[in-house]
């Protein structure tokens, strides 16, 4: 697609263009072209830990819940294959609190003047665009062949409790993803929190497909999809320095 060919050039007309997105109001462009990357703060030897809940449905009353934790730690950068200078971010998980780390995948980020990019599973996604703007809107998707899915940073730099937890942050930013809700017979509503100087602090996705038979049609049963949330429990440097 035409998109991908000429996405280096789209994603800085995006910020040039930022100051004309958002809901009904024209954002103010900042002066610091680097605002909001202290937000994705990609820096070697920190770590960040999670609470972990994923159901996943199958069918009408069928899913499975797991319940685990996830820690993830930032390594030494190295420059890939376009020069761009990427950090390797170990992945590890437990079962429980007592347990020991197992590691689960090896991911890898990067920041750069325009952007902050991670690559999952093989799979690069454009995080956050620069400098931050309330109200700017990207696809999230633009570096990768997957359709278009929008990304819109909601607040920036306000304050944020974790739902359900004591841990709450002065400077968050809320980026929400694509959301789309028909009742009918979709739900699509996801959304990562960043914290200034720490890093995501809080993801939640719901994505189902409700059942579309003539007895449920309506009702939000879920046929199939996922619920997914990570909550930070703790961050800081690796072997505490």
């Amino acid at each position: 697609m035409a998109k991908k060919v000429f996405l280096s050039l789209i994603l800085v007309l995006m910020v040039a263009l930022a100051c004309f997105s958002g809901r009904g109001t024209d954002p103010v462009m900042p002066l610091d072209p680097t605002l909001g990357q202290s937000y994705f703060f990609l820096v070697e030897g920190k770590f960040r830990e999670y609470d972990v809940r994923e159901i996943r449905h199958h069918g009408v009353n069928i899913s499975d819940t797991f319940n685990y934790q996830l820690r993830e730690e930032v390594k030494e950068p190295f420059i890939n294959d376009r020069g761009d200078t990427s950090h390797i971010v170990f992945r590890y998980v437990r079962t429980t609190a007592t347990a020991s780390w197992s590691l689960d995948s090896t991911w890898s980020a990067r920041v750069n003047q325009d952007y902050a990019l991670t690559v999952e599973n093989n799979k690069p996604f454009v995080k956050m665009l620069y400098p931050t703007i309330k109200g700017t809107t990207w696809d999230g998707n633009a570096f990768n062949t997957s359709e278009i899915d929008q990304y819109e940073i909601v607040p920036f730099d306000a304050f944020f409790s974790i739902p359900n937890s004591l841990i709450s942050f002065e400077k968050a930013m809320e980026i929400e993803h694509n959301v789309e809700d028909d009742s009918v017979t979709v739900r699509d509503n996801r959304k990562e929190v960043f914290a200034d100087s720490v890093g995501l602090v809080y993801k939640r996705y719901e994505v189902y497909k409700y059942c579309s038979l003539p007895a449920c049609l309506g009702q939000k049963i879920i046929q199939s999809g996922r619920f997914y949330t990570e909550t930070l429990t703790a961050h800081g440097s690796v072997g505490g320095s």
